[in-house]
C-alpha cells in the first residue's frame, strides 16, 4: 500500500511539473516579447522624430530658405562664400590607455 502511495505521489509531482512547464515558459516568453516590443516602440518613436526633422529640412530647402540652404551647402558640401577660407581640422585618433 505504501508503495502505491509513493508511486501516486511521484506521478502527481511529475505531472504537476510537466503542467507548470507549459504555464511558466510561455509567461517568460511573453515577458521577453513585451520587453522587446517596448524597445522596438522606442526605436520607432525615435525614427519617426528623425523623419519629422528631415521633412522639416526638406520643406525649408524646397522653400529655398537662404539660411537653411547655406547651412546645408557649408555642412554637406564644404562650400564657402566668396572670399572665405575653409580650414579642415582632422579628427584626432583616440589613443587607448595602457591597461593595468
Amino acid at each position: 500500500m505504501k508503495l502505491i502511495t509513493w508511486i501516486g505521489l511521484i506521478v502527481f509531482f511529475l505531472s504537476t511539473l510537466f503542467l507548470l512547464n507549459f504555464i511558466v515558459r510561455p509567461q517568460n516568453e511573453l515577458s521577453e516579447l513585451k520587453k522587446e516590443l517596448r524597445t522596438l516602440q522606442g526605436q520607432v518613436e525615435d525614427l519617426e522624430r528623425r523623419i519629422r526633422e528631415k521633412e522639416e529640412i526638406i520643406e525649408k530647402l524646397r522653400s529655398q530658405d537662404p539660411i537653411v540652404v547655406e547651412g546645408v551647402a557649408r555642412d554637406k558640401f564644404g562650400m564657402a562664400r566668396q572670399g572665405e577660407t575653409i580650414y579642415a581640422i582632422p579628427k584626432a585618433k583616440q589613443e587607448s590607455l595602457p591597461q593595468e
